[in-house]
């Protein structure tokens, strides 16, 4: 099985919504000295959505949803063998946890032979879990199963909100098992790999 929860993120924003981030950018762009004044919005949101698409194409999701079973202390007791016995798997279930992680996608744009300098802006992605169950053994997360997840994000501008929204919402279905041995424990707790 894979270990990845893919997103079509070049799905996620349609034109209206990146309307309001590309007028904006336009203006910065215009307000730096640059000849962008005349730019079309659509094409700086293109932009603006493909820098948005490359930055979310980095983020592990599993990885996201990992940092917030960290949390949980009845996680972390597993990665300690004096507390748990490594040669059984054990079932543990984890109720409403959360966990987010903020990207800042780079755009600039080439226009009629001009080239804007580069614009920062902020990506914050955020996931919401609720009532999975994690099988672990050896201080491994071998599977997680049941729940609902919601994938949700926001972008933002020189510190104005532009878009927020559900990225994905779904039901774990059945079982999904890690490749072995698994997320190690102390991976997910900080510590070594």
């Amino acid at each position: 099985m894979t270990d990845v929860i893919e997103l079509d993120a070049a799905l996620l924003f349609k034109d209206a919504d990146m309307s309001k981030a590309a007028g904006k950018f336009r203006e910065d762009l215009t307000r730096q000295g640059t000849q962008f004044a005349h730019a079309p919005v659509a094409l700086l949101g293109e932009k603006l959505t493909d820098a948005i698409v490359e930055e979310m194409g980095a983020v592990d999701i599993l990885g996201l949803f990992a940092q917030g079973w960290a949390k949980a202390k009845e996680i972390r007791d597993h990665a300690d063998p004096a507390k748990h016995r490594q040669d059984r798997t054990t079932y543990v279930k984890l109720g409403k946890h959360g966990c987010s992680t903020k990207l800042e996608p780079v755009v600039t744009v080439s226009f009629a032979g001009f080239t804007s300098p580069p614009v920062k802006f902020g990506l914050t992605i955020s996931g919401d879990v609720d009532a999975v169950e994690l099988a672990i053994r050896e201080a491994h997360i071998r599977a997680v199963g049941g729940g609902t997840c919601k994938i949700k994000a926001a972008l933002d501008y020189g510190g104005t909100e532009l878009w927020s929204g559900t990225l994905k919402q779904f039901d774990v279905p059945g079982t999904h098992r890690f490749k072995m041995p698994g997320i190690p424990l102390r991976k997910i707790l900080g510590g070594d790999s």
